[in-house]
């Protein structure tokens, strides 16, 4: 279940940036997974990760049907990954720096959480985005106006 609410959230942003299909500045999978492995734990896993490959291979079947298609698998696959990690890493991340269990009633817990979760789900996902378009895209390898 929460690879399927994954997949419809990552749909449902990809479908409000503007243009529909570019890069989006903020992700809010990434928060939603975060959640779900701090809620869940490592069953939540597999779930996630279908339902992050999911969301990828659509975006590289209907978003980038030029690109060849094993190329789809493997970067479908490796920001799959990649974005696994970054939640496991921000999980990580709040448990040791925060508390698994801290209500966030601390001026300083909440400071360290919001400094933890912050870059995690604003800047993370970013790079990880646009570095994708690039194999799609390829005049976007300099600049992202360089298309027009």
């Amino acid at each position: 279940m929460p690879g399927v609410m994954y997949f419809l959230l990552a749909q449902l942003t990809v479908l409000l940036t503007a243009p529909p299909g570019e890069p989006s500045i903020i992700w809010p999978p990434a928060g939603f997974a975060i959640v779900i492995l701090m809620l869940l734990g490592k069953p939540a896993l597999p779930s996630l990760f279908a339902g992050m490959l999911a969301h990828q291979l659509y975006f590289w079947f209907v978003g980038a049907p030029e690109t060849v298609l094993h190329l789809k698998f493997i970067l479908g696959g490796v920001i799959s990954v990649g974005v696994m990690l970054q939640a496991m890493i921000a999980v990580r991340l709040i448990n040791r720096y925060v508390g698994p269990d801290d209500p966030l009633i601390d001026d300083r817990a909440i400071l360290r959480f919001l400094l933890i979760v912050g870059p995690s789900v604003r800047w993370w996902p970013v790079p990880r985005r646009s570095s994708a378009l690039q194999f799609s895209k390829p005049c976007r390898l300099l600049s992202w106006e360089l298309c027009g």
